[in-house]
Formats: C-alpha cells, sequence, structure tokens
C-alpha cells in the first residue's frame, strides 16, 4: 500500500504538470502572440521564433514521456542472467522508485520551457539544466546502490 501512494502521488503530480501544459500551450496557440519562441542561447537570450502553433507540440511530447515512464515501470527487468534473476524483484524495486522521481522532474522542465516559450517567464537556462543534472545524480545514485544487496555486500 505505502508502494501503490507513492505511485499514486507521483502519477497524480506528473498527470497534474502536463495538464498545465496542455493549458498553458493551448492559452498561447488560441490567443497568445503570432509567434513564440523556439530557441535560447546558453545565456539565456532569444535565438529564434516561430509560429505560436508549435507550442502544442510541448503538451504532446510530455504526455508520450509521461505514458512511457509509465509503460517502463511497469515492465519487468529482463536481464538474462541467473544472477540477474534472483535479484529481478529487488531491481524492479529501485527500477520503479527511479521513474517515479524521474517522471515529474522531466515533465517539469517540459513545463517551464512551454511557459518560456509562451513569454510567460525568461528563460533562466540554468533552471533545464540543474533539472537534467538532479535526473543524473538520481540515476547514477540509484544504480549505485542497486549494486548492493540488504547487508551492504555488492552483487556480483
Amino acid at each position: 500500500m505505502f508502494i501503490n501512494s507513492r505511485n499514486m502521488i507521483s502519477r497524480i503530480i506528473s498527470t497534474a504538470i502536463v495538464v498545465v501544459t496542455s493549458i498553458i500551450a493551448l492559452m498561447c496557440a488560441l490567443s497568445g502572440p503570432d509567434q513564440i519562441i523556439l530557441h535560447w542561447n546558453l545565456s539565456g537570450d532569444v535565438d529564434s521564433y516561430g509560429p505560436k502553433y508549435l507550442i502544442l507540440t510541448l503538451p504532446i511530447i510530455s504526455f508520450v514521456i509521461f505514458l512511457m515512464m509509465i509503460a517502463k515501470e511497469k515492465t519487468p527487468s529482463d536481464r538474462g542472467s541467473l544472477r540477474a534473476l534472483m535479484r529481478t524483484e529487488q531491481y524492479n524495486s529501485k527500477h520503479a522508485k527511479v521513474i517515479r522521481i524521474i517522471t515529474p522532474l522531466l515533465l517539469l522542465a517540459i513545463l517551464y520551457v512551454t511557459a518560456c516559450s509562451a513569454g510567460l517567464f525568461r528563460m533562466c537556462t540554468m533552471i533545464p539544466f540543474a533539472i537534467v543534472i538532479l535526473v543524473a545524480i538520481i540515476c547514477i545514485y540509484m544504480s549505485h546502490k542497486s549494486g548492493h544487496t540488504e547487508d551492504g555486500s555488492m552483487v556480483r
């Protein structure tokens, strides 16, 4: 039950982020300026603009990522070796935990880019980079942690 409640919290947060991303994109497409920001340079200055309907691709991308992460979370590990099969349940549990953490973070990055493209915020390039670095750190930490058994010894 505890794991399911965490799973539900992650899905609710992710769903809310996808909905907010969709609302921002629809508002911009229906009543926003004729052009949206498509690209920023590393200092956060606008490099290029494009037609406003292109902002509708961002909620589609976030929805597809959301569905792919749900599918990946439910897909059991198929690692092949006997040793790996012996710890599959432990691996799948940790794998699902990483997915639950990473999904809202990735969707939050897309929400931020959507809001900046719509002109609601000025792009601060450190925010998406910080989210990506945080996701990488979580993945590295969880993969390192999953290589240990419950008594702390390495699985070989």
